[in-house]
């Protein structure tokens, strides 16, 4: 099965099959459809390796060239000029794993936990066997505690124990605007579950939890809170005024 069970768009198709990964997007694909990936999913999975495979190609990188670090370095990419979603890394790691299947990059060599990803990774075991969290609660509140510590404690514990509510305030305020309103509610959920961990597991003394702001989602939220004052007369113009309907619309 080719990548035709998904797209028939010639154009796309194209797009697809370019750059390092293209001659291997085919076996991803059948690899989604064997897995059972709904077509949404399977889409998003598609196309992540698509602009993954670009970026590749405008870095004048190879196949060879891919791994955990390279990864990284576009998800920073993604972060900042794309708009991604949570399946991202998912998505990318299981075509990682299919290229080293088929031998196509080197295997993953065997390294330690830096660090702050052991942090992380204890988070995740806490969000599970300690608070009770579904799998699917828990893997949307890491990636948070993660970019919060790239960003905070690269310089590794001795960072997170001097974090302060401030620190907390900064990430709050810079990301709150990366995704829509409920993201952003999701996100100070998850940051508040990090920093009570932190709290539990000794890193913090204080309570930064309490510091986390909460992030409004009211409807239509996205909506103007005012017309200037040409749009103002578009709105009059298009009143038919020699209806009823018109003119009421219009005395409205």
């Amino acid at each position: 099965m080719t990548i035709e069970a998904y797209y028939d768009s010639p154009k796309m198709l194209k797009r697809l099959h370019e750059g390092p990964l293209g001659a291997h997007i085919d076996l991803f694909a059948a690899r989604l459809l064997r897995e059972g990936h709904c077509r949404q999913g399977a889409w998003r999975n598609l196309r992540v390796a698509c602009d993954f495979s670009h970026w590749l190609a405008r870095k004048r990188l190879e196949l060879d060239d891919i791994n955990e670090q390279s990864i990284e370095e576009y998800q920073e990419f993604r972060r900042r000029y794309r708009c991604p979603f949570l399946s991202d890394r998912p998505a990318l790691i299981r075509l990682l794993g299919l290229l080293r299947e088929i031998d196509a990059i080197p295997a993953k060599p065997p390294f330690a936990l830096d660090e702050l990803e052991q942090v992380v990774q204890d988070f995740d075991r806490y969000l599970i066997q300690e608070r009770g969290l579904a799998r699917v609660s828990a893997v949307r509140h890491v990636p948070f505690a993660r970019q919060f510590l790239r960003e905070h404690c690269l310089s590794g514990y001795p960072q997170i124990t001097s974090l302060t509510g401030s620190d907390v305030m900064t990430f709050v305020e810079r990301h709150a605007r990366d995704h829509s309103p409920q993201s952003a509610k999701h996100m100070c959920s998850a940051i508040r579950a990090f920093m009570r961990f932190l709290q539990y597991r000794g890193y913090i003394a204080a309570d930064l939890a309490s510091c986390v702001p909460g992030v409004r989602a009211w409807q239509l939220t996205s909506l103007p809170t005012y017309l200037l004052p040409d749009q103002v007369q578009t709105v009059l113009n298009g009143c038919d005024r020699h209806t009823p309907v018109g003119r009421r619309d219009y005395a409205i």
